[in-house]
């Protein structure tokens, strides 16, 4: 993907994500965690790594690994916004923009890749953890309506958060 108005990384780098066929005709779409921005505090992964980590679920060789044969995207996270933010910052008023939050156009760029790619699924699993567990809530609506007839399986890891009073 691109620069300018389209995807992009905390910081203007690409936003780049990885698909891997598989021997079924099932999807899975794994939306990877990472720090987020709120209004006090930014903990972000400043870049989306190119390729595709080979660990835990993402593992196809792990014979334990129910979704070992799924087709697979794997989509990073690199803006801080927990895939749903659109919205870019001037932090210190110089007319720059220092932060780019732009998780709803890389979701929304990456699942038009899944569709693209895996067009007829029969069951997707739609998953990620933490700030990608976050993002499932998100992705599902863009997801039904990219694949109306799937069945969607949604696993929310770790993205239920806690805060205190008045943070946002």
């Amino acid at each position: 993907f691109g620069a300018g108005d389209g995807p992009l990384c905390l910081v203007g780098g690409e936003y780049t994500m990885a698909t891997r066929e598989g021997a079924s005709d099932e999807v899975m779409i794994f939306l990877e965690g990472g720090g987020a921005c709120t209004s006090q505090l930014c903990q972000a992964t400043p870049a989306a790594q190119p390729g595709m980590p080979s660990f835990g679920i993402l593992n196809a060789a792990d014979g334990s690994n129910p979704a070992a044969d799924f087709n697979v995207a794997y989509l990073p996270y690199c803006d801080g916004s927990i895939f749903s933010g659109d919205q870019d910052y001037d932090d210190d008023g110089d007319g720059t923009i220092d932060r780019y939050h732009r998780g709803l156009q890389n979701l929304s760029a990456a699942l038009d890749v899944v569709a693209n790619t895996f067009q007829a699924p029969s069951k997707i699993l739609l998953t990620g953890n933490s700030a990608g567990g976050y993002g499932t809530d998100y992705a599902l609506p863009l997801v039904r309506k990219l694949f109306p007839d799937a069945a969607i399986e949604l696993v929310n890891d770790s993205g239920v958060g806690i805060a205190f009073p008045g943070y946002i």
